[in-house]
């Protein structure tokens, strides 16, 4: 025991040390985490197109959008790079219906016509034939088309989006390896245009924070080198990785501790009156989506829970919204009606409502805790931030 405690002594203060580093460089300012966008789609949309457009403010020409070319590869080869290219975000392409219509992302056409279209997924989840009616969007414009799904970290879109034709051609791309490399690229090219080149380097930043790559090396290799530096240490970090199970199992533990003893404290308060039911989706937070629903007396009367969940496994993302019942208790137009209504409240609340999958009404990610931190999710305050959350969700009560 006393040698493990000695190396987590002496990982401590290099962790220190580097994290005194991070404060003296201003390495955890970023711009785009103080105007909370990072994760807000339509923001990243909008930040990629601008660098992709040869007429962009960057006045780089056709520079970004070559480095992008190169990244995606075989996929967009035979797109024309010059700066006829002309870039759109979130273009109309018509009302939606099962077939066609809808927003695109970004959208791309080069001076013959092809197309690129480009559908960014952060958190949110597919609509309904998304890229199904984007295919049909493609096919009707009489000229080559790529379609590329980006996500975090390159999963496949859901059947629910492809619609009845799993034959779409599509290429997966992600902001952990395509974005990265593409912004990397862009930053050596903008080596004698500064305020563009921090910019990048913040963009950048944010992207491997999103993407879990913000772990600086520096710091793993030092851990690394004490670790093997003699056999007592390396005694010590083995017991540890043995014990990560135990760990990871007692982190959930305390989590749920967290949570009940809130939902305990908040039941008192409100009398019996307004029972609340808490109910986790499993035994296993740290599977991708798990969840947690919180239920009063009005949400079960109008067939709600309030909704707490990781989008992410290891119990990372952590949302929280509204989800809908398994069985609706009102009929089409009164649910709309409803589901309208709610997500006003919600949002008056200081709310970013993100685009939903099916079955959630309103849904934001909860920029303090989007990553897992463990330090974070069993301290104190993250009892306290829970519990005015969890507070003003179930204040949130109106007439139809």
């Amino acid at each position: 025991m006393d040698k493990i405690k000695s190396l987590m002594a002496q990982v401590k203060t290099i962790a220190d040390a580097y994290r005194l580093v991070k404060k003296h460089t201003g390495e955890d300012f970023n711009i785009f985490s103080v105007l909370r966008k990072e994760n807000c789609e339509v923001s990243h949309s909008r930040i990629i197109a601008e660098l992709l457009n040869p007429k962009g403010s960057h006045s780089q020409g056709v520079t970004f959008l070559k480095e992008f070319v190169k990244v995606v590869g075989d996929g967009i080869s035979e797109f024309d790079i010059d700066d006829a290219a002309v870039v759109e975000v979130e273009k109309y392409i018509g009302d939606k219906t099962d077939s066609e219509g809808g927003r695109i992302d970004i959208l791309i056409k080069d001076r013959h016509g092809r197309l690129i279209i480009i559908e960014n997924k952060i958190w949110a989840g597919d609509q309904g034939k998304q890229l199904y009616r984007y295919n049909q969007y493609g096919k009707k414009s009489g000229e080559k088309c790529e379609i590329l799904y980006l996500t975090l970290n390159g999963k496949d879109p859901s059947d629910y989006s492809l619609g009845v034709d799993n034959g779409i051609q599509f290429t997966n791309i992600s902001y952990e390896v395509h974005i990265t490399k593409w912004l990397e690229s862009c930053h050596k090219e903008t080596s004698s245009f500064p305020i563009i080149r921090e910019t990048i380097t913040q963009y950048l930043n944010l992207v491997k924070d999103l993407t879990n790559q913000g772990v600086n090396m520096n710091e793993c290799e030092e851990i690394a080198k004490l670790v093997l530096q003699s056999e007592p240490n390396f005694d010590a970090f083995d017991k540890l990785l043995k014990s990560k199970d135990s760990v990871y199992r007692g982190l959930q533990g305390l989590f749920r501790n967290s949570v009940n003893e809130v939902v305990a404290s908040i039941q008192q308060r409100r009398g019996v009156a307004d029972n609340l039911e808490c109910v986790f989706s499993g035994q296993n937070l740290f599977e991708k989506d798990s969840f947690f629903l919180i239920t009063n007396k009005w949400q079960h009367e109008m067939g709600i829970h309030t909704y707490f969940g990781f989008d992410g496994p290891c119990m990372q993302n952590l949302g929280y919204g509204f989800k809908a019942a398994s069985v609706s208790k009102m009929d089409v137009n009164s649910q709309a009606l409803f589901n309208k209504k709610l997500t006003e409240k919600f949002i008056e609340q200081d709310n970013t409502c993100e685009e939903n999958s099916p079955g959630y009404i309103c849904v934001a990610s909860w920029h303090e805790y989007r990553q897992r931190e463990d330090k974070k999710i069993i301290s104190s305050k993250f009892k306290e931030d829970f519990k005015a959350k969890l507070e003003s969700l179930l204040a949130i009560k109106f007439d139809l």
